[in-house]
């Protein structure tokens, strides 16, 4: 694996699973790039507080108060 160029501290580490179960357990969620394969639906559903800092949540269904628009 190639390191990336501006943050070689993270060469190695890995991403959560993206599931239910992982997801449900965090206290919140941030957006920090709004990437087209994240199923935002799906996180709506499993996550209790979203920080976007994308407006990628804009036309997605959410609870009241769910997300923070940053």
């Amino acid at each position: 694996m190639r390191p990336p160029r501006e943050h070689a501290n993270w060469t190695g580490e890995t991403s959560v699973s993206r599931d239910h179960s992982t997801i449900s357990g965090y206290d919140l969620c941030v957006i920090t790039t709004a990437h087209r394969s994240l199923d935002l639906t799906e996180l709506a559903n499993w996550a209790d507080l979203i920080v976007d800092t994308r407006n990628a949540m804009a036309k997605i269904p959410t609870k009241p108060n769910q997300v923070i628009s940053a």
